[in-house]
């Protein structure tokens, strides 16, 4: 059992330092624009939808969490956020990149909003704050590697290369949250 919640911690931190890594989408704008003879206004969308639709959707994701599971929605978020880094990657103009992009922020919203619960229900109130402290930890990894990391692949990959490099994070989170994440803790808290 004291395994079973850092695996937890784990799991929905490995998730969450990928969502991290979405600066690095900064760092490619100039190479976007570039690569669909794009302005800066239209280029401004990939952020602005992005950051629309993953907060205006937490609220309502963090419900659907209690109605239907913590678990599953979180795993929904997953799935959606693999989904739509691979594809973005093969984005042949502006609208369909900017189109998944809110596909993104749906699976952003959905892992943000349930994934801290999930650890929250993981720990018992004494240590529920280590366990959340891998989880923001993660995210503080991710945000500073980003601008960096974004720099290197955009460099040695084209701006592509910072959405694929992104996958293996996603699905790996997801391995370990089928595996670690056998039920879902609907009311249930730990002790």
């Amino acid at each position: 059992a004291d395994q079973h919640k850092w695996l937890v911690s784990i799991s929905v931190g490995v998730g969450l330092f990928a969502g991290a890594l979405d600066t690095t989408v900064n760092v490619a704008l100039p190479t976007i624009t570039r690569a669909f003879d794009a302005d800066v206004a239209e280029v401004q969308w990939i952020i602005i939808v992005f950051m629309t639709t993953s907060t205006s959707l937490s609220v309502g994701m963090g419900s659907a969490g209690d109605m239907f599971g913590l678990r599953r929605v979180f795993l929904f978020g997953l799935v959606t956020y693999a989904l739509a880094m691979a594809l973005m990657g093969f984005a042949a103009n502006l609208p369909t990149l900017v189109g998944l992009r809110a596909l993104q922020g749906v699976g952003t919203s959905a892992a943000n909003a349930t994934g801290p619960a999930l650890v929250g229900l993981a720990f018992a109130a004494r240590q529920r704050g280590r366990g959340l402290g891998v989880v923001t930890a993660s995210q503080a990894i991710g945000t500073i590697a980003a601008g960096f990391v974004g720099g290197v692949l955009v460099d040695a990959f084209g701006w592509p290369a910072i959405f694929w490099a992104r996958v293996p994070f996603i699905l790996l989170a997801l391995v370990l949250a089928l595996g670690v994440l056998k039920t879902d803790p609907i009311g249930v808290t730990a002790t």
